[in-house]
């Protein structure tokens, strides 16, 4: 009877569950027409990735993105890209997870300046120079610097990553612009995760689907579809406060020292601070750290200290920063790194976090000040900006085009959209409008050395030297380490016959970057028309073994050895295989490699070649409409037929 019973109910279950299962299905496609109809679904878009970035889309709202593990560029530009990160992603030699028995690990966390944005070698960060002034073997500094953070999501970085390492000491770099409640979108960088093939089908193919992701960011689609709008509701109104609670929280749970280092903003005759109190003493950030117990120390008195005993003689913006009054330059990481060293050497080494006073002082003006300061709105001009710049980079100019001017409808002085869009129009050759950009961002902000720089390249281009010479100039007043704006002031000084300063530009071009073969050719090629031969033999060398497949630091070796007055240095044979590696290379289509191959047979005594060979380099100048050069092959040509050599003038220079 019981059985009967429930056979009866299983019986009667089974048709209920195809109504529902009906009805569910029923609703669903309803939704789905509904939301066809109203056009309420987002638009399907193919992410677009950034071809060369450091950087990843993260799962983490309140982070937003962060570095790539195990990232590798050797070509990086020490902004976008690095050299490389580490196996944790951080921009850091390799460490190891467990820390070494007896070893002190000290954690600096911070934005771009700890990152070290605009600084090619990791060994000139703060991190790196602090752990070498320690230099005892036993002490770490970790880099967890990850350019555009605010204070909170530099806590939750060091939460959800920093803290397997056991730090002894956390050091958070406070930088002004970290009140700001969000944290850039510098990047198009593509999908947050990896997803089930089902998902991406059903996203692809149903509204309903799709408008539920990004409402809800199932799957992190909502991140996707508004990345600035999630990490703003992640951070929220005062992210100051709540990473400063976190880092004191976990200080306390941890047993680790925290220190808030302010960094100072460099003027061009001064150095000092930002965001004051209203009674003109503390700073906000000072009152702050002391709600939550946190000790501060700012770094500006340290620099200070540093620039008056130097005389005071250097402009500080240039001296400490990139040119940019808060980027440090190498320098600058190494004054931080003492005062650092020093501060840290100075305070208790045992007791949680060393307070600079009551952790129940509330000060309801200082929370409210923080939270005005930090009332800006993401900048999604800067997400446009960065979208136009990637697909500029691959070729769609085209729609790049369409969102630089969407940018600049909404904000005629965005310097970034003026800068790109600008060196769009120079690659289309429209260098009219594009001087027009470059000189607009210039006016906006004067101190930006790629407005500069690039509106010098620009005008060089029309030839107008002189006003390029100028704007070369005012790049490097900006920026004195910009090595590719050293080597075209020397290019354009060598187009006015400044010969010597021109060297000194070539020169210094090499030492800021001792791994561009361009720049130790062309040195070369200066040294050898100052007729300092033997140095300019070194560089061509150097740019060879850097670049082995490029003909020209090969042909720059063979005119020496074939062409020097001095016998120890001339050398025939071995001009005579350079410069035919140098031939293979172009096809033996180049004029000037021909004419070197026609001296080197004429400086082992091959003259019927050598006329040969300068006959056939003749007609590829003629054809190339290079008079000089013709001129020049004539003249040679001349002695060859005369059994006679060509050799180089020989000065004292040539040393």
């Amino acid at each position: 009877m019981v059985k009967t019973k429930k056979r009866h109910r299983a019986q009667g279950l089974f048709p209920r569950l195809v109504v529902c299962l009906l009805a569910t299905t029923l609703a669903l496609a309803i939704g789905e027409g509904v939301i066809r109809a109203l056009g309420l679904a987002p638009e399907v878009r193919p992410i677009v990735l950034a071809g060369k970035s450091a950087y990843k889309r993260s799962i983490n709202p309140v982070l937003g993105y962060e570095l790539k593990a195990n990232y590798r560029d050797e070509h990086a530009d020490s902004r976008d890209s690095y050299r490389r990160t580490n196996s944790h992603g951080q921009r850091d030699v390799e460490r190891a997870v467990r820390k070494p028995p007896g070893a002190t690990r000290i954690i600096l966390l911070g934005d771009s300046v700890v990152e070290g944005h605009g600084i090619d070698q990791i060994d000139q960060t703060v991190s790196r120079q602090l752990e070498m002034l320690y230099g005892d073997g036993g002490t770490e500094v970790l880099n967890f610097g990850v350019s555009g953070y605010c204070t909170l999501a530099e806590a939750e970085l060091l939460e959800v990553k920093g803290l397997k390492f056991r730090p002894d000491v956390v050091v958070l770099v406070f930088v002004w612009n970290d009140f700001h409640n969000f944290n850039r979108e510098a990047f198009d960088l593509g999908a947050a995760a990896e997803r089930p093939g089902w998902v991406k089908f059903l996203f692809l193919r149903s509204d309903l689907f799709r408008l539920a992701c990004v409402r809800v960011n199932w799957f992190h689609y909502g991140m996707e579809s508004d990345p600035v709008l999630w990490n703003k509701q992640a951070i929220g109104d005062n992210n100051v406060v709540a990473g400063l609670k976190r880092l004191s929280m976990l200080a306390e749970r941890e047993g680790f020292r925290a220190v808030v280092a302010v960094w100072p903003d460099f003027g061009d005759e001064r150095i000092g601070d930002l965001a004051f109190m209203p009674d003109g003493d503390q700073l906000v950030i000072e009152q702050l750290s002391k709600m939550v117990g946190i000790r501060t120390v700012r770094l500006s008195r340290g620099f200070v200290e540093h620039w008056m005993a130097e005389g005071q003689s250097a402009n500080p913006r240039l001296k400490y920063t990139l040119g940019d009054t808060m980027h440090p330059s190498p320098e600058g990481c190494h004054v931080a790194a003492g005062i650092l060293k020093r501060t840290l050497d100075q305070w208790p080494a045992t007791g949680g976090s060393p307070a600079s006073g009551p952790s129940d002082a509330y000060d309801p003006l200082a929370v409210e000040l923080a939270g005005e300061i930090g009332q800006g709105n993401p900048d999604y001009t800067g997400v446009y900006v960065n979208q136009a710049r990637v697909l500029q980079s691959q070729g769609r100019f085209d729609e790049a085009f369409r969102l630089y001017r969407r940018v600049l409808d909404a904000d005629p002085d965005s310097v970034g959209a003026l800068q790109n869009l600008g060196a769009l129009l120079g690659e289309r050759g429209e260098l009219d409008e594009a001087i027009d950009h470059f000189r607009r961002a210039v006016q906006f902000d004067p101190n930006d050395a790629y407005s500069h720089y690039n509106l010098a390249v620009c005008l060089h281009m029309q030839r107008k030297v002189d006003e390029a010479i100028r704007q070369y100039r005012h790049t490097l007043t900006v920026k004195p380490d910009f090595a590719e704006a050293h080597h075209r002031l020397g290019s354009a000084l060598l187009a006015r016959r400044q010969l010597e300063e021109a060297l000194e530009h070539y020169r210094e071009a090499v030492r800021l970057a001792p791994t561009e073969a361009k720049f130790h050719n062309d040195l070369g090629n200066v040294l050898t028309m100052s007729r300092q031969s033997r140095a300019a033999l070194e560089h061509f060398r150097h740019a060879a073994r850097l670049q082995p497949d490029w003909p020209a630091p090969l042909n720059g070796q063979a005119w020496i050895l074939a062409t020097h007055s001095d016998p120890d240095v001339c050398d025939p044979a071995a001009a005579i295989r350079l410069v035919r590696r140098a031939a293979d290379m172009s096809d033996a289509k180049n004029p000037s490699v021909l004419d070197t191959l026609a001296a080197a047979y004429a400086s082992a005594g091959q003259f019927d070649q050598a006329v040969a060979t300068a006959e056939t380099a003749l007609t590829l100048a003629t054809e190339a409409a290079n008079e000089q050069l013709c001129r020049r092959i004539r003249m040679r040509r001349d002695l060859y037929v005369q059994k006679k050599p060509y050799r180089m003038p020989s000065t004292q220079n040539d040393e």
